[in-house]
C-alpha cells in the first residue's frame, strides 16, 4: 500500500512537472509573440514616421510656393468670400424650407384635430343613436305587455260572462 501511494505520489508530481514545463514553454511562446507584435509595431511606427516627414516636406514646398504667389492668394479670399457668401444663402433658404415645413406640419395637425373632433362627434351621435333605440325598445316592450295585459283582461272579462 505505502509503495503503491509512493508511485502514485511520484506520478502526480512527474504530472506536475510536466504541467510546469508546458506552462514555461506557452510563456516562452507568449513572449515571442509579443516581441514579434512589438516589433512590428515598431516597423509601423517608423513607416508612418517616414510618411509623416514625407508629407510635412511636401506642404512646406506647397507653402513656399503659395507665398511667392500673392496674386493667387488675394483671388483665393475673393473665393473664399463668395463661398461664405453663398453658403449664407444655403442657409437661409434651408432656414426657408424649415418654415414652410413646420407650416405645412402645423396645417397637417390642424386637420387630424378637426378629423378627431368630426370622429368623436360620430361617437356621441352613435351613443345618442343607441340610447333612443334602448329607449325605443323599452317603449315597445311596455306596449306589448300593455297588449298583453288588455288581452288577457279581455279574455278574463269574457270568461266571467260565459
Amino acid at each position: 500500500e505505502r509503495e503503491r501511494k509512493e508511485m502514485k505520489e511520484g506520478e502526480r508530481e512527474r504530472n506536475e512537472t510536466k504541467e510546469d514545463e508546458r506552462e514555461r514553454n506557452e510563456t516562452k511562446e507568449a513572449e515571442r509573440e509579443r516581441n514579434e507584435m512589438m516589433e512590428g509595431e515598431r516597423e509601423r511606427n517608423e513607416r508612418k514616421e517616414c510618411e509623416r516627414v514625407r508629407i510635412q516636406t511636401k506642404e512646406g514646398e506647397r507653402e513656399r510656393k503659395e507665398s511667392k504667389e500673392g496674386e493667387r492668394e488675394r483671388n483665393e479670399t475673393m473665393e473664399d468670400e463668395r463661398d461664405r457668401n453663398v453658403a449664407k444663402e444655403g442657409e437661409r433658404e434651408r432656414n426657408e424650407m424649415k418654415a414652410g415645413e413646420r407650416e405645412r406640419n402645423e396645417g397637417e395637425r390642424e386637420q387630424n384635430e378637426t378629423k378627431e373632433g368630426e370622429r368623436e362627434r360620430n361617437e356621441t351621435k352613435d351613443v345618442e343613436r343607441e340610447r333612443y333605440d334602448m329607449k325605443e325598445g323599452e317603449r315597445d316592450r311596455n306596449e306589448m305587455k300593455e297588449g298583453k295585459r288588455e288581452r288577457n283582461e279581455t279574455s278574463e272579462g269574457e270568461r266571467e260572462g260565459n
